[in-house]
């Protein structure tokens, strides 16, 4: 039981370096206290929704960041054709916006991090809940393989399961 448990919380702590995920942190940096670039976005696009704040280990409130992202990618699109713009945050998300299989991606991130949002609200408390662990770590590890395994392969292992 153990071993799940760091499974899941190194699992939060990637570096979103390493794995592409920098769209996400660099969206927000792209228009922070930065007026002019802010009201050019919304001249450009007619959208005054911004991404919000990306953080690489905490999932509870990247469910939001997904979502808002999930929201406004046509817009950035929009915006990065229009603009040229020399910075870091920039490049990084000009050169994500490529990724044709982007909004997959950030699907698939909302859906995952919600699926674990209930269970990681769940089990951060103070009073002791490592009775009920088992069963939920089961139930939420099912719930996932089944967003990713054919529904015949789940039904095997729930079989396995018990």
């Amino acid at each position: 039981m153990p071993v799940i448990c760091v499974c899941f919380s190194s699992v939060q702590k990637f570096d979103p370096r390493e794995t592409k995920w920098g769209i996400l942190r660099h969206c927000y940096y792209l228009f922070k206290n930065l007026p002019a670039r802010s009201a050019d976005y919304i001249q450009i696009t007619g959208s005054e929704i911004f991404p919000k704040k990306f953080c690489a280990i905490r999932w509870l409130e990247n469910v939001e960041v997904a979502e808002r992202a999930m929201k406004i990618l046509l817009h950035l699109k929009k915006f990065v054709k229009e603009v040229s713009v020399s910075c870091v945050s920039f490049d990084m998300v000009k050169s994500s916006l490529v990724d044709n299989l982007l909004e997959v991606k950030l699907t698939l991130l909302y859906s995952l991090a919600s699926e674990l949002e209930l269970f990681l609200t769940i089990f951060q408390r103070k009073v002791t809940m490592v009775p009920f662990l088992c069963d939920s770590l089961e139930d939420i590890l099912l719930a996932l393989v089944e967003k990713i395994c054919e529904i015949r392969g789940t039904a095997e292992l729930e079989g396995e399961a018990k």
